[in-house]
């Protein structure tokens, strides 16, 4: 959504603000995670250049890769797609069956701990 709103273009400022943004937020998450259920779920310790097993460059690299492929090739595309169906009974089904598997993500992963 920043990239979006931000209007940014370039192929290499999308992957870096992407990388940046997508690993300041794993680290803030990391940390939220170990105040509130005393660790985290990953752990980038082996990894080069990391940073408290929280960050490392090779994860990095790889969210702005993802973020890049997702602006330039997923967005458009899906944003066809919604124009196209926005008004459709599918549409609004897709999206609650979507939206409730990310709770029930996000829901076990607060409350499974490994």
């Amino acid at each position: 959504v920043v990239i979006w709103k931000l209007k940014i273009k370039k192929p290499f400022l999308i992957f870096l603000t992407g990388a940046v943004l997508s690993t300041t937020a794993e680290l803030i998450g990391s940390y939220f995670m170990d105040w509130l259920c005393g660790g985290f779920l990953w752990n980038y310790s082996n990894f080069f250049m990391n940073f408290q097993g929280r960050i490392a460059l090779k994860p990095a690299i790889m969210f702005g890769l993802l973020i890049l492929g997702g602006v330039l090739v997923i967005h458009p595309k899906m944003t066809a797609l919604q124009k196209k169906y926005k008004d459709s009974i599918v549409h609004k089904i897709l999206f609650g069956i979507v939206t409730l598997a990310f709770v029930a993500d996000l829901a076990i992963s607060l409350i499974v701990k490994t």
